[in-house]
């Protein structure tokens, strides 16, 4: 149903605008799937990831399942702090803009860091880059997503 997205080149700072480029039209191209297909819970977090006021910045983009997604908040380039919020059960690109979720959480940190620490250069990375386990599950009562995840969450903070 939604394909594979392509192999994410390595990002530097120097590709870090042509990185968000090229994970936006894979939403797009997600987008497009989804309304073609009527799914109405993948159509409304993709239009809201691609038309939101402000441009929002993802460095990775899955579709498929329930979705993966890490989205970066703040200038990542020019950022003295980052911080990575890796999110628990029950994420899926459906809400991962709920305040509870990943992105929605994620953007509640950067907002409060940036009221107690004006000035400071500070990036927030969502970090929905793994299927997440539902809590209503087994998947929730061992390690195993965690560990199946952290070569991916490593590469991202050695890069």
């Amino acid at each position: 149903m939604y394909p594979a997205p392509p192999p994410a080149p390595a990002t530097t700072s120097a590709t870090l605008d042509l990185r968000y480029q090229a994970t936006a039209r894979e939403i797009k191209s997600a987008l497009a799937t989804a309304q073609r297909i009527h799914d109405s819970d993948r159509t409304h977090a993709l239009t809201a990831f691609i038309s939101n006021t402000r441009r929002r910045q993802f460095l990775s983009f899955d579709p498929r399942g329930r979705g993966r997604v890490v989205e970066v908040l703040g200038d990542l380039r020019h950022a003295d702090r980052i911080a990575v919020v890796v999110p628990g059960a029950d994420n899926s690109l459906a809400n991962y803009d709920s305040p509870k979720f990943a992105g929605g959480g994620s953007r509640a940190l950067y907002r409060q860091a940036r009221a107690t620490a004006p000035g400071t250069q500070l990036a927030v990375i969502a970090w929905l880059g793994y299927d997440s386990p539902g809590s209503l599950s087994t998947a929730v009562l061992s390690s195993e997503r965690a560990e199946q995840a952290a070569p991916t969450l490593r590469r991202l903070l050695t890069t």
